[in-house]
């Protein structure tokens, strides 16, 4: 197996290692993959926009704005919240923010999940109290991602349909496995 004082950066790449024939395993890959992913430079867009669905009534503007400044996030450039009331008659606002990201780590970060995941949560005070992050899709997109993935659903249907037969087949194995389970569990008791 090959093995190196070069860290792995250097390992992995043809400038130090030009005429190196290395035999790597798989977790030799994975590791590379994974050093690759988590440590490569990423630049990030000048803005991005995104939505947070819950803010509780009495967080003010300006109190978001210094937030996404503290935790070195960014720099809110337009914000604009809207006040609901909840089930229980308490006030919350969900807001639009358009911000001009920081280069730092965090922004990297949150830039890098919301784009993998498309939501985060952002921890903004000391009693863990946080806000739900999403990137924000505009009302045109979200109604041509929602046609898409009717056209989707259908084509998987017709594809993949389950007959009622179907249907009752595996609800009677599921049955028949509920049961082997009870009986294993209360036999080893």
């Amino acid at each position: 197996m090959y093995t190196s004082h070069l860290p792995i950066s250097h390992i992995y790449n043809p400038k130090y290692c030009p005429h190196s024939i290395v035999i790597f395993t798989k977790i030799d890959l994975f590791k590379y993959k994974y050093h690759l992913y988590m440590f490569e430079e990423r630049v990030l867009p000048i803005s991005m926009e995104i939505y947070i669905p819950r803010i509780l009534g009495y967080i003010t503007r300006d109190y978001i704005k210094s937030k996404f400044l503290d935790l070195n996030l960014g720099t809110i450039i337009d914000i604009d919240m809207y006040k609901k009331i909840n089930e229980n008659g308490y006030h919350y606002y969900f807001a639009f923010i358009k911000l001009l990201l920081h280069d730092s780590s965090e922004a990297i970060r949150m830039y890098n999940i919301l784009e993998e995941r498309k939501i985060i949560h952002i921890i903004y005070n000391d009693l863990s109290q946080y806000w739900e992050v999403k990137k924000y899709v505009s009302r045109n997109r979200r109604e041509e991602l929602a046609n898409n993935k009717c056209e989707n659903n259908d084509i998987q249907n017709k594809i993949y349909g389950l007959t009622e037969q179907d249907k009752l087949d595996l609800n009677e194995e599921f049955e028949e496995l509920e049961k082997e389970i009870f009986e294993y569990v209360h036999s080893n008791i």
